[in-house]
């Protein structure tokens, strides 16, 4: 059976319109204070366009690289590809209610098919699917897609 890496709960994170939740496993909320409190994935003002702004984010995990784009630049359309459904379940609940931003259930690669994901026991966000430096785990069989197939098809 897989499961979360530990059990999940529900913070309270600031958003744009007040206070967000967010769903998480418990032993990863390390990453909610890295990237909205210590800006981890932070873009220097200069760098984004003042024009509309279009963001992919591969294994996107729970979301909270879009929610934090999200309260930067409420504008943009995010694209998020996250292959497994547990994860992909918190990441739909993440991003619920939030407009411009669309969860996609595969992982995008250089053909369409089938694909091994190694679990990482202790972390979602280091499940790849590479097996190299992976913690012993599960693995699942994921859906992917061509990725130039797909960015033509979403624009």
């Amino acid at each position: 059976m897989i499961d979360y890496p530990s059990p999940i709960i529900q913070i309270q994170q600031p958003g744009t319109s007040g206070m967000q939740m967010v769903w998480i496993p418990q032993d990863e909320v390390f990453r909610v204070h890295n990237i909205f409190e210590e800006h981890d994935y932070g873009v220097p003002p200069q760098f984004l366009p003042s024009g509309p702004l279009t963001i992919v984010d591969i294994g996107a995990n729970v979301g909270l690289f879009a929610l934090y784009m999200k309260n930067i630049r409420t504008d943009c359309d995010i694209y998020c590809f996250e292959p497994e459904p547990h994860i992909l379940s918190l990441l739909d609940k993440n991003l619920k209610g939030h407009q411009g931003v669309k969860a996609f259930a595969f992982a995008l690669s250089d053909h369409d098919g089938k694909a091994e994901l190694h679990l990482n026991p202790f972390n979602s966000g280091e499940n790849s699917l590479k097996s190299e430096g992976q913690q012993k785990g599960q693995s699942i069989q994921v859906d992917v897609r061509d990725a130039a197939s797909v960015f033509q098809q979403i624009g």
